[in-house]
């Protein structure tokens, strides 16, 4: 079995200081470099994270659309398991950059600059510290016991284009709802009240990510987690009992728990987001932002 020591060395620093790298340098542009009249330089740290965040989803969408396993490295003897048991050379690199960024990067820099003591940043990171628990999963850090030549014993690797990238689509725009939100940063929201064409791409944005929150993360994630990821996954627990291969199952049994917390997680911001449009709709609506 690879070491994770090795693996996190090798595959996820890189990744991860990357993405700290860049937050640093934009922090110093936009504090020290641009004009001081602009907001960048009241939130350099909410800003770059912002900026990095953007090309972050735009990346992991991409990947998880149109990105394909390397049938070389799929060539490892596992034919025999389960297909949500077999490695993924795509899946394996999603999980990875998952966890370096959220591990190295996302998760300190938002603590560092968000208010723990509202209840959605504390939900939002505790869903984070949950996703950095099933990337762990994926690579086979949890599942003990031998493994093959050139991976561990993933768990899920190969559904992970699905959850790491493709359900990604609607944090897309909301890169930028959040950047003009009055409650994230009140100085890029003034900022962009006194330009009418950012106005105008807020409401853009507001809107494209309530119709791709509500179609991604309301209906396709949980059609997903009901129509394939509990029944495989149930399936393969049954295949654990029967060829005793019990080094699966704590994994097995923690990715079924979290990707049902993961579906009431998502439709309860799914229910944040209807009501945000009933009230616009109304005319009752003050522009806020849920989820």
């Amino acid at each position: 079995m690879v070491p994770p020591a090795i693996v996190f060395f090798e595959s996820l620093l890189p990744y991860g200081l990357t993405c700290l790298g860049c937050h640093a340098v934009l922090w110093v542009i936009f504090r020290y470099v641009l004009p001081s009249s602009g907001p960048w330089h009241a939130a350099p740290n909410f800003t770059a994270h912002q900026t990095i965040a953007l090309f972050l989803m735009i990346q992991w969408t991409w990947n998880g659309f149109f990105g394909e396993d390397d049938e070389e490295d799929m060539n490892v003897g596992t034919n025999s398991l389960p297909v949500i048991l077999r490695p993924s050379s795509l899946g394996m690199k999603m999980a990875r950059r998952s966890m370096a960024a959220l591990w190295i990067w996302d998760i300190p820099v938002s603590m560092l600059s968000s208010d723990m003591s509202s209840a959605m940043d504390a939900l939002m990171h505790a869903h984070h510290l949950g996703m950095l628990l099933v990337t762990c999963i994926v690579m086979g850090w949890l599942t003990f016991g031998t493994a093959s030549e050139n991976y561990p014993n993933p768990v899920g690797a190969t559904l992970a284009p699905l959850f790491f990238g493709q359900v990604e689509l609607s944090s897309i725009p909301l890169q930028i709802v959040d950047l003009f939100h009055p409650k994230k940063s009140a100085a890029w929201h003034e900022y962009m009240l006194s330009r009418p064409m950012l106005v105008s791409i807020n409401d853009a944005c507001r809107q494209l990510f309530a119709l791709l929150f509500l179609a991604v993360r309301g209906i396709y994630f949980p059609f997903l987690v009901f129509t394939i990821v509990i029944p495989e996954f149930w399936d393969a627990l049954g295949w654990t009992m029967m060829e005793d291969q019990t080094k699966y199952v704590l994994p097995i049994v923690t990715i079924l728990t979290f990707s049902v917390a993961f579906t009431l997680l998502q439709m309860y911001w799914a229910v944040l987001v209807v009501n945000q449009i009933y009230k616009a709709l109304k005319g009752g609506g003050d522009k806020k932002k849920t989820g």
